[in-house]
């Protein structure tokens, strides 16, 4: 195969495991018994397709003045940083 036809072919592969990805969390929120289960099954779900070592939910308070950390997903090995 063409370097081009290679790329080509990767990013349909990356789109399509992005696609999977999303139908997966769509799919969370409608089948958890609590969003905190979702949300927590969510960073799971982004950190192990992305193949990132860490995933944050933030939550935002007082017209954004403040902001928590309030879900932390880590890949295996990573130490949670959460505050």
């Amino acid at each position: 195969m063409s370097p081009h036809r290679d790329k080509l072919l990767q990013e349909l592969k990356t789109s399509l495991r992005h696609e999977k990805m999303i139908a997966r969390i769509s799919e969370l929120f409608l089948t958890e018994t609590s969003y905190e289960k979702a949300f927590d099954s969510v960073c799971r779900v982004l950190g192990e397709t992305t193949g990132v070592s860490r995933v944050y939910i933030f939550e935002n308070f007082d017209n954004n003045a403040h902001t928590c950390n309030t879900v932390e997903w880590c890949g295996d090995g990573v130490e949670s940083v959460k505050d």
